[in-house]
């Protein structure tokens, strides 16, 4: 079992996930992206399928932002915490209007998590990373997978579904991604 550490505050979290733009019920979203799906309907139905074939009732999971139809909330497993995307901010939304949509918790802009020693920050946008430091951030759907400082963990490039911590780990190991510490998994 990971030591999940800061901001679990002695939570026994056995798996933690992560996704990005999911942009559910948005049609616009689809179309711009070019997401391999013949309605908005199926894209949903897809990545609900996708999200709760790998994420059980208790697993964590980052969203760093760009949800959309706060509705589907209701049909994915897990305990979604929230990273506000510019789309949250765009419509208004605040931290309460997502607490009360159902996510266990909201950040309005970053948020850091310990794991094992090892900081990561989240971030929607990956312009606002922090240098030095192991980024994890979504915003650009599939314009980038890797960048120096860190890894997309947008759906557009991760199959339409959420991410695991170790999975992240191993993409860090392989890209050096910016991080001067080591990660082990």
């Amino acid at each position: 079992m990971l030591n999940y550490m800061e901001v679990f505050k002695g939570e026994q979290v056995k798996h933690l996930w992560f996704i990005s733009d999911t942009h559910f019920s948005v049609d616009k979203t689809r179309v711009k992206t070019c997401r391999p799906f013949d309605s908005v309907n199926e894209m949903d139905n897809e990545m609900i399928k996708q999200w709760n074939k790998v994420i059980k009732p208790n697993d964590v999971v980052y969203h760093l932002g760009d949800f959309g139809d706060l509705k589907v909330l209701k049909k994915l497993n897990g305990k979604v915490r929230l990273i506000m995307g510019n789309h949250e901010k765009k419509q208004g939304l605040t931290k309460e209007d997502l607490l009360n949509a159902g996510f266990v918790k909201v950040f309005e802009n970053s948020a850091d998590i310990e794991v094992n020693g090892k900081v990561i920050h989240m971030v929607h946008e990956p312009s606002k990373h922090i240098p030095n430091m192991f980024n994890l951030f979504g915003h650009v759907h599939d314009l980038a997978f890797i960048k120096p400082y860190g890894i997309n963990v947008g759906v557009d490039v991760h199959h339409y579904r959420p991410v695991s911590y170790e999975r992240m780990m191993y993409y860090g190991n392989l890209t050096g991604s910016g991080y001067s510490g080591e990660f082990t998994i």
